[in-house]
């Protein structure tokens, strides 16, 4: 235990759950915009945001699909990851809206597309 840190501090975190989950943020300086939450517990987020991160003590909002509304103040940032400090217990934990919604197809640019009598010569079928 360093001197300057109090009991509260050096205590042991709640457990956070890994999720990956899509939720939406703003505050008063950012708009809404969407974020994947990583992991959750009582009292915390942990997120990334594709966009401007919001910065360490900032209030922030959370909504999602569902309509669950949290609230909370921003205790660290890292990039475009960052985590949050509930204002109030989460009660219940928001409804799984993953973060992909369905597998992706894969697709191939026209530009990129190779022509139908197009062969490979060294590549040979087994």
């Amino acid at each position: 235990m360093r001197n300057d840190q109090t009991t509260e501090e050096t205590e042991q975190r709640e457990t956070r759950h890994k999720r990956l989950l899509l939720g939406q943020m703003s505050s008063k300086r950012l708009p809404l915009h969407k974020i994947v939450i990583r992991n959750m517990s009582a009292l915390g987020i942990g997120a990334i945001t594709h966009s401007q991160p919001p910065f360490r003590g900032e209030a922030v909002t959370f909504s999602f699909a569902d309509g669950i509304t949290l609230t909370g103040v921003v205790r660290w940032v890292h990039h475009r990851n960052f985590g949050v400090l509930l204002d109030v217990p989460m009660a219940a934990e928001p409804a799984a809206t993953p973060a992909a919604e369905a597998p992706l197809k894969w697709e191939v640019a026209p530009q990129f597309q190779p022509d139908s009598d197009c062969k490979r010569p060294s590549l040979r079928v087994r």
